[in-house]
């Protein structure tokens, strides 16, 4: 029976309709799409929540008098200072899309005053792996959640845990600059254009698909899944392991000097020196994974925090000398800077059938992450290295932006330790031998 009169079947099935357009021209204007880069992730998270490598996890020590209010504060002025900090998935029509609209969440506090030194250490290791394995719901958001662990009265160590769907490692230090500007000062502008810059992104990406088959085309002419000595099958464990290359300072000041003095960045040094000591052990030239920023092609991008990143496979093949391969095959990847490399994985995968990423499983990044201490209203700010990272490729070799010397990375469960550190070994040689 109908409760209002004049509202039959019709004019229920009309207004129903008007209100979906309604809702759906709201969430057009409020809403933006997902960069290449950001739908591989989702992806990713959505099949492994938790565990699939995406969660970034970073740690300083305070120490000094806290004012855990005035913290609070600088937390929600960086909020509503970076959008993408605000940020939730929502799916309309299987079709992923990114909102805006989260408050601050509840940051937990821990107080561990009083307990020994070790077990004291122990319950941090144990509270920060939690908060970074513990999956985020992308729908509800946001999408990073803070810890705060009083150690005693005069030392704190905060956690922030960001999701990479709204972060990469440029923006690890954009929010850790501003928190420690709102700290002193809570009333941070606002920086806008996240949104604007997804969108251009995503048009760029779509105008560069038709150039993916060409740079497909040359990467599956080198082996791209390494069958890397030492290194065993799949378990799905991918905590990390770190192993420095154990190069003496005075080689390394030397290999610095001459990739300097060659006019080459140390980045694309190391790339060509890692890239050949693959090549001459598997006898054919490899293709790596680079995290590229791409920020720098928007100046107004340069101040904005979230996902803003993708990979650029980067073909190295054998030389002579290691720094000039590394520069050209810097070089000849840039040409390829705007295909999405979701695009290439999907058109090689057509070709091999693999559901793992058929472009490559070695990597080499850069991490940018100012690891200085600073003094900040009365309080020393010490970061902590980085913990409880969990791995996408088989190996990776991190070069530090403060030109210390580089680090191979790989999911421990995997590989045979030994060989690990025979492999970094060769790699100190070698920068010895180039110097």
């Amino acid at each position: 029976m109908c409760l209002v009169e004049g509202w039959g079947h019709e004019a229920r099935h009309a207004r129903v309709r008007q209100l979906l357009r309604e809702r759906q021209a709201r969430n057009a204007a409020h809403s933006y799409p997902l960069s290449a880069t950001q739908q591989g992730i989702w992806l990713a998270d959505t099949l492994n929540p938790g565990i699939s490598g995406y969660h970034d996890v970073a740690q300083v020590e305070l120490q000094g008098h806290l004012d855990t209010g005035r913290l609070r504060r600088a937390l929600a002025a960086v909020m509503r200072r970076h959008e993408a900090l605000r940020a939730r998935i929502e799916t309309d029509d299987d079709v992923p899309m990114q909102i805006f609209d989260r408050q601050i969440p509840a940051i937990e506090t821990v107080d561990l005053c009083g307990r020994a030194a070790d077990r004291q250490e122990r319950h941090v290791d144990r509270l920060v792996g939690i908060a970074a394995t513990e999956p985020f719901a992308l729908d509800v958001g946001p999408l990073w959640r803070g810890l705060l662990i009083r150690l005693d009265e005069r030392r704190h160590l905060l956690v922030l845990v960001v999701h990479h769907l709204i972060g990469d490692g440029e923006s690890h230090n954009l929010v850790w600059r501003d928190l420690l500007r709102g700290y002193a000062d809570p009333l941070l502008p606002a920086v806008t254009g996240y949104g604007d810059w997804l969108r251009t992104r995503v048009a760029q990406e779509d105008a560069a698909v038709a150039r993916a088959q060409k740079v497909a085309d040359r990467a599956a002419q080198s082996p791209r899944r390494l069958d890397l000595p030492g290194c065993g099958a799949d378990d799905g464990d991918r905590r990390a392991h770190v192993v420095p290359v154990p190069v003496a300072a005075d080689d390394w000041e030397a290999f610095l000097a001459r990739a300097s003095g060659g006019g080459v960045t140390l980045f694309s040094a190391l790339l060509g020196l890692f890239g050949v000591e693959l090549a001459e052990r598997t006898g054919a030239p490899v293709t790596l994974a680079v995290p590229l920023s791409q920020r720098w092609r928007q100046s107004e991008g340069a101040d904005l925090a979230g996902c803003m990143v993708d990979l650029l496979p980067t073909i190295v093949e054998g030389g002579s000398d290691d720094i000039a391969v590394g520069q050209t095959a810097w070089t000849q990847a840039l040409e390829g800077f705007d295909v999405p490399y979701r695009e290439i994985a999907r058109l090689l995968s057509s070709r091999t059938g693999r559901t793992d990423d058929p472009v490559t499983n070695v990597a080499v990044e850069q991490f940018n992450v100012d690891m200085s201490p600073r003094d900040v209203a009365g309080l020393r700010v010490i970061p902590r290295p980085r913990s409880h990272l969990r791995v996408r490729h088989d190996l990776t070799l991190t070069v530090f932006h403060d030109r210390t010397p580089p680090q191979l990375l790989v999911p421990r469960s995997r590989w045979d330790l030994a060989m690990l550190d025979e492999f970094a070994m060769s790699i100190a040689d070698r920068i010895t031998r180039t110097r």
